[in-house]
Order: structure tokens, then C-alpha cells, then sequence
């Protein structure tokens, strides 16, 4: 299976090529449309068709039916499996979080406390449910250390 990077790397090369033959395509039909009754009907018919197999071609490359993977309809994947809502389960822990605070470099340090810290700035003037984060204070008691 691809990586979330690979994917995505995937559907915007596909999505450039969708949009290269969707312009073609544009072009065919305008140029159809402005020479009716100046070319041949023949001449128009063949523009027009090839107008919709670049249509065709741009709507496949939308879809991911192409190589390299070989996944069909690599968006819904991409949406399905990479995204918050869907995806797997990571794995990590807070002794993975922990371990990684603990190994961290001084730069490291000093953005995940300006963070917080203004994370805790923004709610300072936030109102404040005192039953609700009493509950959570006694829900720490039972730690033991």
C-alpha cells in the first residue's frame, strides 16, 4: 500500500493531467463551435469527438484508474485511510509522548510551552464551569505516584 505522501503526490500529478486534457478538451469544443458551417462536418464531428475523449481521459485521470498503484479511485482511499476521522489507529501512547518531551532539544521545549501557553491564554477570559472541571480534578485522585 502507498504512504499518505506517495497518495498525495499521486492525485496531484493526476489531477495536473486531468487538468491539461479538461483545457485540451475546452479548446476542441470552442474551436468545433466557432468553425461550424466554415469547416466540414466531418471536420467539426472529428473535433467534437476528440474534444470528449479528452474529456473522457481527464475524468479517468480525476478518478485514479492509471498506474503506478494499484488502487482504484485513489481519492475515496486517500479519504477513507488518511484522514482523521477514518484512519487506522496510529499506535501511539502517552509513553511515546512522554518519551519524546523527554528527548526533546531546548527550540522543541520552548515551542510546545508557547503553545500551551497560548492555548491557556486564550481561554483566560473564557467562561469557566466549576462543577465540570471539579469532576475532572477528582477524577485524578485515584492516581497513585
Amino acid at each position: 500500500m502507498p504512504t499518505r505522501d506517495e497518495l498525495l503526490d499521486y492525485i496531484d500529478t493526476w489531477y495536473g493531467h486531468a487538468y491539461t486534457y479538461f483545457a485540451l478538451a475546452k479548446d476542441d469544443i470552442w474551436e468545433a463551435k466557432q468553425q461550424f458551417g466554415v469547416w466540414t462536418d466531418k471536420k467539426v464531428l472529428e473535433t467534437l469527438i476528440n474534444g470528449c475523449w479528452r474529456l473522457y481521459t481527464s475524468v479517468g485521470a480525476l478518478i485514479g484508474y492509471a498506474e503506478p498503484t494499484t488502487i482504484d479511485y485513489q481519492i475515496p482511499y486517500f479519504l477513507r485511510e488518511f484522514t482523521i476521522a477514518e484512519a487506522p489507529d496510529a499506535g501511539i501512547t502517552m509513553r511515546m509522548i512522554l518519551d519524546e518531551m523527554f528527548t526533546a532539544d531546548n527550540e522543541e521545549l520552548k515551542q510546545f510551552i508557547a503553545l500551551v501557553d497560548a492555548y491557556r491564554q486564550s481561554l483566560w477570559n473564557k467562561p469557566f464551569d466549576v462543577n465540570y472541571w471539579a469532576a475532572v480534578a477528582r477524577g485524578f485522585e485515584v492516581w497513585e505516584f
